[in-house]
């Protein structure tokens, strides 16, 4: 009984809440202030000075920031020389949660004492690996907040006069002062800073580690996460492992069979990923991964950049077994995961093709029709020689299977592929056009005296083949798109339309002939 009146405020208020909400207006729809160059001249002059990567780069940051950018714009006009430089590598280190929620003042502090730590340090690094490994404040799971200069002034008597010294103080006085909870899984929800680490002694096993890294950067070392489970120090030019809370083991790349594998050297792998028969140029919707003990699947590698021309790259890993993942799309858009173990031995090479086309058994019509007519064209197509004319049709309708390619011969892909689609129709349907945009000319004559296989060489205007059998055609460039194009038709019924340079393509019409039935 004694909740009854709460209960009834609760209801009175939801009640005015319907009201007012159907007696208001359509609410208005709030959008963030996006950033534009035009919205800061005096920024856009400073920025437009970088080198034009990092400009693009600081640009689409100072996007991703939403209405915060003001802030990051006071804090990169209020800086110059070596602190607005090293400021822009900061921001652009930054995730989009980061840029969205940070402060003028939480930047100020990262960079300032760890400019202040990089220059009190009787020790060099290249400028890397400072952006990378010291200046970035970016931790684990950690948000982004001020901790730096507590840790700095906390733990400044543990510089000494190496890296090696200070990271062994630094790991010495972590086993001393700070204790594990082994029960909480920060990486779930909430991750301490290292500042509250600091102030409440204890963390669980991702913060300490995080703690450990913020320490060594307070103190001008260049430290890093390892993906199996420690903190890693820069020592000159060789990374040397640290285990909180086990001093004994510092330094040491036997301490644990797992440190053994992964300080191994490195086996080689040369991974070329291939589309339709050729390299896929461009290509980066891949990774390798290794399970860990929890059996989670470990990001271990990624593509920095798309695959060039050859679509091939070059992976130096530690000895074990790893999991390749890539992803692609069908025609309507769905996604499609291949998924293939790799085999790692130290110093040795691997060389590995990996072909990324979803099986023809999971095709859907739009993968084997590309395009569809409403009604087959009834055009009058006339052979290279005049000798004979083909109602196109009724050639269709005539021949229970029919292989029809359009094509011209000025592009690569034309001139490999007419003759292996000559080459397939005669030995496997009934019927092969070869259908040749534009009047007949010395190229297309050049071709048919060294043609060899049975199939008719046919001639269609231009107007006919843009409008009537709606191949692509870009107006501006006054081109043909994707050619050849492709089409096998089956008792009268479309089959197949494939376009473009496909070195499958006789594996493809083979399925097609075999196993699709003509809708």
């Amino acid at each position: 009984m004694k909740r009854k009146p709460f209960v009834v405020l609760l209801a009175l208020i939801a009640g005015c809440l319907v009201f007012a909400q159907e007696d208001s207006e359509k609410p208005v729809e709030i959008k963030p202030d996006e950033f534009t160059l035009e919205k800061d001249a005096d920024l856009t002059k400073k920025i437009e000075q970088l080198p034009r990567e990092k400009f693009e780069k600081l640009v689409s940051q100072l996007k991703e920031s939403a209405g915060n950018w003001k802030t990051i714009a006071d804090g990169l006009k209020g800086t110059d020389g070596d602190r607005f430089r090293y400021l822009v590598e900061m921001v652009l280190c930054l995730e989009p949660l980061e840029l969205i929620e940070t402060e003028k003042e939480t930047l100020f502090e990262h960079l300032d004492f760890a400019l202040k730590a990089r220059s009190e340090a009787k020790w060099q690094y290249e400028d890397k690996d400072f952006v990378n490994y010291v200046l970035n404040p970016h931790i684990l799971y950690a948000p982004l907040k001020r901790w730096r200069s507590v840790l700095y002034e906390r733990l400044i008597p543990l510089r000494a006069d190496s890296p090696n010294e200070t990271a062994k103080a630094v790991n010495e006085w972590v086993t001393k002062n700070l204790k594990i909870n082994k029960e909480r899984i920060s990486f779930c929800g909430w991750f301490k800073t290292p500042y509250e680490v600091l102030r409440s002694g204890f963390g669980g096993e991702g913060e300490i580690l995080g703690f450990t890294i913020g320490a060594l950067w307070a103190l001008g070392v260049a430290a890093r996460f390892h993906r199996s489970g420690w903190v890693e120090f820069l020592s000159g030019s060789e990374w040397l492992p640290l285990y909180p809370m086990k001093p004994e083991q510092f330094g040491s790349k036997t301490a644990t069979e797992q440190a053994k594998t992964d300080y191994a050297k490195p086996g080689k792998i040369i991974l070329t990923i291939t589309q339709k028969g050729l390299p896929a140029k461009g290509f980066d919707s891949f990774s390798i991964h290794k399970v860990t003990e929890k059996g989670y699947f470990d990001d271990v590698w990624h593509p920095n950049a798309p695959l060039g021309d050859d679509g091939k790259v070059e992976i130096e890993l530690p000895p074990g077994e790893y999991h390749l993942f890539a992803g692609t799309r069908n025609a309507n858009g769905d996604p499609y995961i291949f998924h293939k173990i790799l085999k790692v031995e130290s110093e040795r090479t691997e060389t590995l093709t990996v072909a990324l086309d979803i099986p023809y058994e999971e095709w859907t019509e739009a993968e084997w029709c590309v395009r569809k007519y409403q009604e087959i064209p009834s055009v009058e197509l006339e052979t290279a020689d005049m000798e004979m004319k083909f109602n196109f049709k009724e050639a269709v309708k005539e021949h229970k299977s029919l292989l029809v390619v359009f094509f011209r011969l000025e592009d690569e892909p034309c001139q490999r592929m007419v003759p292996i689609l000559a080459e397939f129709g005669e030995k496997n349907v009934d019927e092969t056009l070869l259908v040749y945009i534009g009047a007949r000319d010395d190229i297309l004559n050049k071709f048919i005296v060294s043609f060899t296989a049975h199939a008719h060489i046919l001639l269609v205007k231009e107007e006919d083949a843009r409008d009537k059998f709606l191949l692509p055609y870009t107006e501006t460039t006054k081109r043909f798109n994707n050619l050849p194009q492709t089409l096998l038709f089956k008792d009268g019924k479309l089959l197949v339309w494939q376009q473009g340079f496909d070195m499958n393509i006789t594996k493809l019409l083979e399925a097609a002939l075999k196993k699709r039935q003509p809708r």
